[in-house]
């Protein structure tokens, strides 16, 4: 129990940024990881469905940073009435490294299929959910989705004044804490280990100053059931926040009213240390009403989007936003600091934070999809680029639903070797590369990709030579190899028709022609020209740049080369 000249509902907001993580309270302070690129494989009848997800973390500083610790998606193949945990591993794998995988292997032949993602650390949960689209109330389990398992017993007691000792309520014990929308609600339930939901307790303690008639005092001991609602694109979402609050508490201090919450929608501005007391009078503002219903230990509610959205200061809301979201319980009651044998006004207030879930981002988002024929990929601006110790082979992956690619890959000499992309989003288009150390030339290669139930694959190429007929030119100088070099030096050039008046001939940086190693006719074709300055030239040349010039069917293409002895 702490005594402080404000009110807990203010204390609970305020803690939510800007204070260290472990306030004793139970409340956690980690706000919840974002859910991003969130894609999935091909639809198509009986194929194994690939789900992939990234998250990021923009609402914590580095010393808030929280691991995760699972992730999983959750399917549904009959409309909503039961679904099957996935669970999601980590893929670990170059632009994939913090990308979660989890696989459906019971895809049906027919109909559609519903879906949700969640992902949690140590403090904090992130998901979508099911759309409670018929506003069913209170929802089913399936119209929602469980944030926490609570222990029982970890509830903090309250502590009563004059040496009372402390008290333990089972009512302030949370156990579960569900979350779930619809286009027009917000909905949570709590469950909490028993004695059902109270307004208040009260407690006869002994009047330390005072024997007959007044030796005992009654503590009116109010409970809240708080249910915070934060958008992340309000205008000023560290100083107004919005609760579900459920209850009903008078609140007096120096015989002056302070505030009278009940059951409802509340908009909270927090305050700080300079308040005075008229500041809380203005600290909170009844928005409406909200919807209840308990049934022995459970409390569900329901607030209208409407009412939120109808609040400037809550900010602009989106179907597909997220918000963050949670669960406190707190105790109080108001007091005489020194009581007498002749009542006087209440002068103190003393609350405690009993119990709380851990943070909540929920995304107002649910998945779909109807079991169908998905259009197969497209590959393009595919090939290598070599180096002294290996290449790199890279080739743009599109697909015109934005499934993601089960297979990415590009097979050199029989050899497959995994490729990645940092960008996740395929209907425009994703890099993918790989390199790959010690493949030589002339080595063999095409890329497979698949995205689930289509597998494409490009034409077989040459590394150093592309064989590659989607250029338009008439010929094409590939990678020299090696450069720089101190014996001789290989000129890959790809033919892609006749040329009559074909050239390759070695300048230096003054244009000055050194040597001609060809000059003619050249069929169609791949060719590997060297340059051996020792044998191919007349006198001896020092070491340095030299440009090689190539020419052909009105098309002039250069490249340097270093030459070192």
């Amino acid at each position: 129990m702490r005594i402080k000249s404000a009110i807990f509902v203010y204390i609970l907001f305020g803690i939510t940024k800007g204070l260290p993580a472990d306030t004793g309270l139970g409340i956690s302070l980690f706000k919840p990881k974002e859910i991003i690129n969130a894609v999935h494989s091909a639809t198509n009848a009986l194929v194994d469905i690939y789900f992939h997800f990234d998250t990021r973390d923009t609402a914590n500083d580095s010393s808030h940073y929280r691991s995760i610790m699972g992730g999983a998606v959750y399917i549904s193949t009959n409309n909503g009435a039961s679904f099957v945990e996935v669970l999601a591993a980590r893929i670990n794998e170059p632009g994939y490294d913090s990308t979660y995988q989890a696989i459906y292997s019971s895809n049906p032949s027919t109909g559609s299929v519903i879906y949700y993602y969640k992902v949690w650390t140590d403090s904090s949960v992130s998901l979508w959910a099911p759309n409670n689209s018929t506003d069913e109330f209170p929802p089913s389990d399936t119209r929602m989705v469980r944030v926490c398992n609570d222990p029982a017993g970890d509830e903090k007691s309250v502590m009563l004044p004059y040496g009372a000792g402390e008290r333990f309520y089972t009512n302030t014990d949370l156990r579960e804490f569900w979350v779930g929308y619809s286009n027009a609600k917000l909905y949570a339930r709590i469950r909490v280990d028993g004695g059902g939901f109270p307004y208040s307790h009260t407690e006869r303690v002994r009047n330390p100053g005072c024997g007959w008639p007044r030796q005992y005092i009654d503590i009116n001991v109010y409970h809240l059931y708080t249910v915070p609602i934060i958008n992340p694109r309000a205008p000023y979402p560290d100083s107004v926040f919005f609760a579900a609050i459920y209850g009903d508490a008078s609140i007096t201090v120096i015989g002056i009213p302070m505030v009278h919450i009940y059951t409802g929608l509340y908009k909270v501005h927090k305050l700080d240390s300079t308040a005075t007391w008229l500041d809380y009078l203005h600290t909170y503002t009844r928005l409406g009403d909200i919807s209840t219903d308990i049934s022995s230990n459970t409390l569900s509610l329901s607030v209208d989007w409407s009412l939120l959205r109808g609040d400037r200061d809550f900010g602009p809301l989106d179907m597909g936003d997220f918000i963050y979201t949670g669960c406190g319980i707190a105790s109080f009651y108001v007091c005489e600091k020194n009581p007498g044998c002749i009542p006087s006004v209440a002068d103190t207030f003393a609350y405690s934070v009993n119990d709380a879930s851990i943070s909540v981002g929920l995304y107002l988002k649910t998945g779909g999809y109807a079991i169908t024929s998905s259009s197969s990929p497209v590959l393009s601006n595919y090939g290598a680029n070599t180096d002294l110790n290996g290449a790199n082979f890279y080739c743009t992956y599109t697909d015109p639903e934005n499934d993601l690619p089960t297979i990415r890959e590009v097979v050199v000499d029989g050899v497959s070797y995994t490729m990645g992309s940092q960008d996740h989003y395929y209907l425009d288009g994703s890099a993918f590369s790989v390199y790959v150390p010690g493949v030589g030339l002339y080595s063999r290669y095409f890329f497979r990709f698949s995205d689930g139930a289509n597998i494409v694959t490009t034409e077989n190429l040459t590394l150093g030579i592309e064989e590659n007929s989607r250029c338009s030119r008439a010929f094409e100088l590939a990678s020299v190899f090696p450069n720089p070099f101190n014996s001789s030096v290989n000129i890959p050039v790809c033919v892609y028709e006749n040329l009559n008046n074909f050239s390759l001939d070695i300048l230096n940086t003054s244009g000055q022609k050194v040597t001609s190693l060809f000059k003619g006719k050249l069929q169609k074709g791949n060719y590997i020209f060297n340059w051996n300055p020792k044998i191919n030239t007349k006198k001896e040349l020092p070491s340095g740049l030299y440009v090689l010039s190539v020419s052909g069917d009105n098309r002039l293409e250069y490249r340097t080369i270093i030459y070192i002895k």
